[in-house]
Parts: structure tokens; C-alpha cells; sequence
């Protein structure tokens, strides 16, 4: 590791808890000459996905703070390097061929190119997540690699328990990367874009449960939207069913009706059949209010919908 990081000035531009943590050791070891937020939608899942929190460390470390319409600030700075970490705004190629530019992507690149790529990563049932830092180019998700790190996707992990280790993991490791930028030996893996897994930006209603995929598809769909997101969620008797959580129960593979409730486990929840087996939902939230699955559906034969 390098003891002297204060000859690379650096620009930082990013949003929400992913980029939090690392800011602050970059401030740390490197002179950061200004901070860019990103522009953040108004139906976010929480206040730890605005830029608040950016905002507020770089004012803290008397570092000035622009929006992303003042991009221009860079022909000012002239920084040696830009980093991009959950930034979400298009950076124009014009300033890409002027500048050093690496952006953190939350996957390990080629695959799971675009937005929400560790929920779709768990939905998808892998058995590891992790981030990319890249060199960035034109086309998205596309530059050589100069960093990558996998984490393991544990049977008691959702998506709030994976950003956290994400989050710290990068935190920890960031400065290593940026201290071989700055003396020249950064890697540049080309990616083999053949393998490349193409994916788009999730939106509420995509979880929708679809009762007739197997438990295995369901158990990640609800622990890959579980809060502060929006939840994955189905309808009984016309209401808004949001499980927040369930588990994986592991009997073996039978048929009946895709979304019958068959069982119910008292101070434990509900088993609901799908394609393959039966999946165990505990907690569920209905019309805003929370109920632990069994004392709401106190009985079996109840049929959960896609409606």
C-alpha cells in the first residue's frame, strides 16, 4: 500500500449508500478537488439511495459540491482522474476523451451489464455478486477491467446484507486500485463481451410473483426486493399481498395448484405451493399493515393470485 497519495487530484461523482463509504477514504488518502452528486429520482426505495449522504461528507471535508448540470467544472479542475461510483447521470463523450475517467459497476462484469444488477444477480439464484472498477468508455459496462472483487452469496443474505458487504469491501479496497493508477500499474483486462448478460432497470411492478416458477425462484425474487425496496408481492381476495420474508422449506417435488396456501406452521408461517415444491412465506404486509403470514392466513385453501 502506498503511504503518499497526495500528488493524483481527483473529481468524485456518485450518489447513494454505494458510494458513501469509499468517498471517505478517498478524501482520506488522495486530494479530491470537487464532488458531482448524481441526479436521483423521487420514488427512490430510501434516503440512503439519494445523494444526501455524498453531499454531506464532501461539505464536511470542505470539499465544494456541484449537480450534475455543472459537469463542465471539470475543464476548470482539470483533475487527473474521475471516478464514478452509483453516478447515474450520462457523462458526454466529449469530457471522456479529454479525461481519465474509472467508473464501479456492482457486478463482475461481463455479465449483468446495466441497472440493479446485484438484485437481478440474486434473483437469477448466482452464487456470487461483487463490483467491477473499469475504465470507462462510451458503450456501458463495457471498458477494460482494472478491479475485480467477488463476495459469496450466503443462504441467510438478501440485498440489504449484500450491498453492506459490497459497500465495505470496496471501501476497503478502493484506495489500493487508485494507488496503482497513479503509478502506473493498473491492469487493463479486456472484457470478452461473448459472455456478456444484458439486463434493464427494475421497476414495482416486476414483482409480481409468478406462482408457477419454482420456490427456489420465489425464495430470491422476495429476498432480492425486501426492504427498502418495493417488495415482491402477490393478491388475495383482490388485496396487495408484500412478503418481506420467507424461506426455502425443502420437501420434495410434487404437483397441485401454484399458489394454494397447503399448510400452516403456527408461530412459523405459511407453505404456498409452486411449480416444484412448497415455499415457507412468514412475514407479509397488507394494505401497510405487517402480519406474520400464519396469524393472517389461519387456515389452508387460500389462493394467492396474479392478478
Amino acid at each position: 500500500m502506498h503511504d503518499n497519495f497526495d500528488k493524483m487530484r481527483i473529481v468524485y461523482l456518485g450518489s447513494g449508500h454505494p458510494s458513501e463509504p469509499s468517498l471517505k477514504e478517498v478524501i482520506k488518502k488522495f486530494k479530491v478537488e470537487a464532488v458531482i452528486h448524481s441526479n436521483v429520482p423521487k420514488n427512490i426505495p430510501s434516503k440512503a439511495s439519494t445523494s444526501e449522504g455524498v453531499i454531506r461528507i464532501a461539505k464536511e471535508n470542505g470539499i465544494p459540491v456541484y449537480p450534475p448540470t455543472e459537469l463542465d467544472v471539470l475543464n476548470q479542475i482539470k483533475p487527473d482522474l474521475v471516478i464514478l461510483n452509483n453516478y447515474r447521470d450520462i457523462i458526454p463523450s466529449s469530457y471522456l476523451e479529454k479525461f481519465r475517467f474509472i467508473n464501479v459497476h456492482y457486478s463482475l462484469l461481463p455479465r449483468y451489464r446495466g441497472m440493479h444488477s446485484t438484485q437481478w444477480a440474486i434473483i437469477n439464484d448466482e452464487k456470487y455478486v461483487g463490483y467491477t472498477i473499469y475504465w470507462m468508455t462510451e458503450e456501458v459496462d463495457a471498458g477494460d477491467i482494472i478491479f475485480q472483487q467477488k463476495i459469496e452469496v450466503k443462504e441467510e443474505d438478501d440485498i440489504n446484507s449484500l450491498y453492506s458487504k459490497l459497500n465495505n469491501d470496496l471501501a476497503n479496497s478502493i484506495c489500493e486500485v487508485l494507488g496503482k493508477i497513479e503509478d502506473g500499474t493498473a491492469l487493463r483486462i479486456k472484457q470478452d463481451l461473448r459472455k456478456s448478460i444484458f439486463i434493464q432497470q427494475r421497476k414495482p411492478e416486476d414483482g409480481l410473483i409468478d406462482w408457477s416458477k419454482n420456490s427456489r425462484y420465489v425464495f430470491n425474487l422476495v429476498r432480492a426486493l425486501v426492504k427498502p425496496y418495493p417488495g415482491a408481492f402477490t393478491y388475495h381476495k383482490g388485496k396487495k399481498v408484500i412478503i418481506w420474508k420467507a424461506s426455502m422449506f425443502g420437501c420434495d417435488d410434487y404437483l397441485e395448484i401454484p399458489g394454494h396456501i397447503v399448510s400452516v406452521l403456527k408461530n412459523k408461517g405459511v407453505l404456498v405451493k409452486t411449480k416444484d415444491n412448497v415455499i415457507c412465506i412468514e412475514e407479509i404486509d397488507v394494505e401497510g399493515e405487517i402480519f406474520r403470514a400464519d396469524e393472517y392466513f389461519k387456515r389452508p385453501g387460500a389462493r394467492l393470485k396474479n392478478e
